[in-house]
């Protein structure tokens, strides 16, 4: 069933939090284990589908992204990012943004390193289970799913947060976006990915027209 990575679990508050990649990870990981008596399986990797099976009756959660951010954030790490860079920058035919789009959108799946970034969330979401085979994980009933760009209202109702009612807003501890993602769409290129990750924003209730600045 494979080896149990890098998702955070706390056996007092009966939490499993299952990161998704490029959906803030790195704050999730920081968050739960300073604030929420949570640790990390195994610090030295970052992503796995593998969920204890002890912690069956735990509540279980993941964070997605807006399907159009998160391709934005993928191409900030793998264009500019070692080695990410030295992967992907030879196989796109320059280095912005709608190179890297339009490579993913019409490239069949080669299999590379990193390419969970940019692979549809609920490919990642449908590959969870509990690593000891004891009971199927029906991720559409078993997994509660926040939305990232939600996350300070969100977080708030999970049942082990302390304070609901507070004013709180969640640190954003490693950020490589642009300062506003929707700068690098046009019509032809939403398009395409949208197509690519449709089924992100039917899965997880995303609008196709959520790439247009509100006027």
């Amino acid at each position: 069933m494979g080896r149990l990575f890098n998702m955070i679990i706390s056996n007092k508050n009966k939490y499993v939090y299952v990161a998704t990649p490029k959906s803030g990870t790195h704050t999730m990981y920081q968050i739960l284990a300073e604030y929420h008596q949570g640790y990390r399986i195994d610090k030295h990797s970052f992503h796995s589908v593998a969920i204890p099976g002890k912690a069956r009756k735990y509540l279980i959660f993941t964070v997605v992204r807006n399907p159009y951010a998160r391709m934005v954030s993928a191409w900030n790490s793998l264009t500019k990012v070692q080695p990410y860079k030295y992967i992907y920058l030879p196989l796109l035919s320059g280095p912005g943004f709608p190179d890297f789009a339009k490579w993913v959108c019409d490239s069949p799946d080669l299999g590379l390193q990193g390419a969970v970034t940019y692979r549809p969330q609920v490919e990642w979401v449908k590959r969870m289970h509990y690593a000891d085979g004891s009971h199927i994980f029906d991720w559409k009933a078993d997994l509660k799913r926040l939305k990232l760009e939600d996350i300070d209202t969100e977080i708030k109702m999970l049942p082990f947060w302390p304070n609901r009612t507070c004013d709180y807003k969640i640190p954003v501890i490693l950020q490589r976006t642009l300062n506003d993602w929707r700068d690098c769409y046009t019509d032809e290129l939403a398009a395409r990915v949208f197509d690519y990750l449709q089924a992100d924003f039917e899965a997880f209730g995303y609008d196709r027209q959520s790439y247009k600045k509100e006027d």
